[in-house]
């Protein structure tokens, strides 16, 4: 049986993360523009809906998956190196180039309350922890 942990932004990073196509959906609907503009902004905006209430991290035994915003990101156990400081795990591709993806559910790019703050904190440390105990060769440090 194939283990695998799901982590979620708070309710209320949850509702703020809805707040980018509220932003579209309203210039769709507010705004005087053409009819076929107003259509391509509905889908974006029902798009990041949709996205937005399911951002977070699924850590399973074979990949990270990072949900973010526009699309997800899988990244190979074997292929992930440590976390990051602004919430990123860094990585390796296969042809050995070294990347970084941020996990945009649990960034703070500005100050959070408490709460938030430390749910953020606990988040990194498990996919830390994660990466660790599935690459213990590689240290486990945060960047």
């Amino acid at each position: 049986m194939i283990r695998a942990m799901t982590l979620r932004p708070l309710a209320v990073t949850r509702i703020a993360n809805l707040l980018p196509g509220l932003i579209v959906l309203a210039a769709a609907l507010l705004t005087d523009v053409p009819q076929g503009i107003r259509a391509g902004l509905g889908v974006l905006a029902l798009w990041l809906l949709y996205r937005g209430q399911g951002m977070g991290v699924v850590l399973s035994e074979e990949a990270i998956r990072i949900r973010g915003w526009l699309w997800s990101r899988s990244i190979a156990i074997d292929r992930a190196l440590k976390t990051t400081t602004f919430a990123g795990v860094r990585w390796r591709s296969a042809s050995g180039r070294a990347r970084w993806s941020p996990i945009l559910a649990f960034a703070e790019a500005t100050a959070v309350i408490p709460q938030v703050s430390r749910h953020n904190d606990w988040v990194m440390d498990q996919v830390e922890d994660w990466i660790y105990r599935h690459r213990p060769r590689r240290g486990s440090h945060r960047a």
